[in-house]
């Protein structure tokens, strides 16, 4: 399906990294996430941070395991990353058009990307060549089907689309896709730790949903999100 855009709010083109409270709910984001993790496995190991922004997931793990590795489409969030970690290692990349800089790692993290480019299933393609795990953080439709939505959006702020082209998947279709591409061990592990109310320069979150079928994705304030952990090898020792 295909609608030419969405309705601009009132956080459009605003620079959310830069919101004065923005980062302080990671922690609790971070966590569903750590939740599925042995941490104490991932010693030796490297980790991608992908559509990074100012790298607050990648910088999680970074105590954890080898090497993170930040990859991002816009210098300006590369440069917001470098200012609180001088050295770390970063790459510029349009996951839409760009082949990924580094051939191999053990883990990607792709939280709130999927949804700001238009080909999601095309990204799944690629990543299943680089890591075989990966967790995903997306806006998603109300709609229990396999169904997504694709929409143009604009460009302006840091956090939206790098290109004006969107989209808006339903749970199932990110789950489907993901089998689909290879990654034939996929978990819904969405927590309602998650949630958060709205602030003054940011929506709220809701992760413990349920289907209403409005094909909208949001509920009054606040953005329908889920989080998705894939992975092609069973009983997979990195995960829980």
């Amino acid at each position: 399906m295909n609608i030419t855009s969405i309705e601009r709010d009132k956080h459009y083109s605003k620079n959310v990294f830069e919101e004065p409270g923005y980062r302080d709910h990671y922690g609790n984001l971070t966590a569903m996430m750590k939740n599925h993790l042995h941490l104490d496995r991932l010693r030796g190991k490297k980790v991608i941070d992908l559509g990074c922004g100012y790298g607050w997931w990648g910088q999680s793990l970074i105590e954890h395991c080898n090497e993170v590795v930040f990859i991002d489409g816009r210098k300006k969030n590369l440069a917001g990353l470098r200012k609180e970690m001088p050295f770390a290692v970063g790459y510029l990349m349009n996951v839409e058009a760009d082949q990924f800089p580094i051939k191999r790692a053990d883990l990607i993290l792709c939280m709130g990307l999927i949804y700001h480019i238009s080909n999601p299933r095309a990204l799944f393609d690629k990543m299943i060549k680089v890591a075989p795990r990966v967790f995903i953080d997306t806006t998603c439709m109300d709609h229990d089907g396999e169904f997504i939505v694709y929409h143009s959006e604009g460009s302006a702020g840091s956090q939206y689309s790098l290109t004006g082209s969107a989209c808006r998947p339903s749970p199932n279709w990110v789950m489907g896709q993901l089998r689909e591409a290879g990654y034939e061990h996929v978990h819904d592990i969405s927590d309602p730790i998650g949630n958060r109310p709205p602030g003054d320069g940011f929506p709220g979150l809701i992760y413990d949903w349920d289907y209403r079928r409005t094909c909208g994705w949001r509920r009054g304030e606040c953005t329908l999100r889920r989080m998705f952990m894939a992975t092609r090898i069973k009983d997979d020792e990195l995960l829980k």
